[in-house]
């Protein structure tokens, strides 16, 4: 599966589906279930939860665009492993921050949920500017500029 042309986006449909572990450019994950994101560490464009998706990373991704989460949905950035997002964290679901996990956002953080609070885990706003969102947070670092 190459899936890297601007542009292109995987759309994992199915209940608990393993997610191959290849680079994407979008890759939206719309089905139910906790789909298994293997060894994916890279989206070049933006990381788009849809259904009941309740997928963890299972390794430190990069997105370069953003990371929508909907309703019902919920993604957990895993004990010790970094997430980070160029662009924006949105959506009506929750992100929940694992021990010692690191996110990186360099834009809004509109995300309806955000869990940062177990222990040794760090949000880290990276952007010009950035609003930070009020939730309890376990560290909370602002490398930004503005």
């Amino acid at each position: 599966l190459t899936a890297t042309a601007s542009g292109n986006t995987v759309n994992y449909t199915g209940a608990s589906q393993t997610v191959k572990a290849v680079i994407y450019y979008n890759l939206t994950l719309s089905g139910s279930g906790t789909p298994t994101l293997a060894s994916v560490t890279t989206i070049n464009g933006d990381f788009t939860l849809s259904g009941t998706v309740t997928p963890a990373t299972a390794n430190s991704i990069n997105v370069s665009g953003s990371v929508a989460i909907g309703s019902g949905c919920t993604l957990t950035n895993a004990d010790g492993y970094t997430l980070a997002i160029t662009g924006s964290l949105t959506g009506a679901g929750t992100l929940v921050q694992g021990t010692n996990s690191i996110l990186n956002v360099g834009d809004t953080v509109g995300v309806a949920t955000l869990t940062a609070t177990t222990s040794g885990n760090t949000v880290n706003y990276t952007g010009s500017g950035q609003a930070v969102k009020a939730t309890t947070y376990n560290n909370l670092t602002l490398s930004g500029s503005g």
